[in-house]
């Protein structure tokens, strides 16, 4: 996998965690500035665990089933950082 396939895996995670802060009622005030209707709350909720299945069968296909699996769980974990981080940062503006 290039430096390119772990960008595009972490930029999918990473997406996939706003997605589903952003699919939580307790989250919508900060991160969307409004709560969200219910639809659009399972939409952006199924959306974000679809971006994180995709970045896994990427990783699992570009690196194997072993390596791949445990490369994305390190991207997984700085995945949901930058979205606690981006959290934090909302709330307080």
């Amino acid at each position: 996998m290039t430096a390119m396939g772990y960008l595009l895996s972490l930029v999918l995670a990473t997406t996939g965690f706003v997605l589903l802060c952003l699919s939580n009622q307790r989250h919508q005030r900060v991160m969307a500035g409004r709560m969200l209707g219910p639809r659009t709350s399972s939409y952006l909720k199924w959306s974000g665990f679809g971006l994180i299945a995709i970045a896994y069968v990427a990783s699992w296909i570009t690196l194997g089933g072993a390596h791949g699996t445990v490369v994305l769980v390190g991207e997984l974990t700085l995945a949901a950082s930058l979205t606690i981080a981006l959290l934090a940062v909302r709330g307080r503006a």
